[in-house]
């Protein structure tokens, strides 16, 4: 089951960059689409690679590390939310919370 739940999160952050690429393609027009839809994701990227991936060089602490995390995430469902996604953003929310809280229970973080 731990497996599984380590298989969602990975899911979920593909999600996340796919939600703000989303988000960026449907917000502006011309080039700013462009730069919205490839940006977006590419700035969370890079915070993710830089700060909480497992093997980041500078990886964040608890609970700072999961500050970011949430934050992160609530950038994906409001990302969801303002391209006109609603019950995306909400289920996708409602993952992420799952995700967050039996990753903690499991000492998974």
């Amino acid at each position: 089951m731990t497996a599984l739940n380590l298989g969602l999160r990975f899911l979920l952050e593909l999600g996340l960059l796919a939600a703000l690429g989303y988000w960026g393609f449907q917000a502006n027009g011309g080039i700013l689409r462009w730069a919205a839809s490839i940006g977006a994701p590419l700035a969370v990227a890079v915070i993710w690679g830089l700060w909480i991936a497992p093997r980041a060089n500078h990886r964040l602490a608890d609970p700072l590390r999961l500050m970011v995390e949430v934050i992160l995430f609530l950038l994906g469902v409001c990302a969801l939310w303002f391209a006109g996604q609603q019950r995306a953003a909400v289920v996708f929310g409602i993952l992420v919370l799952i995700n967050l809280v039996l990753l903690t229970i499991w000492q998974q973080r």
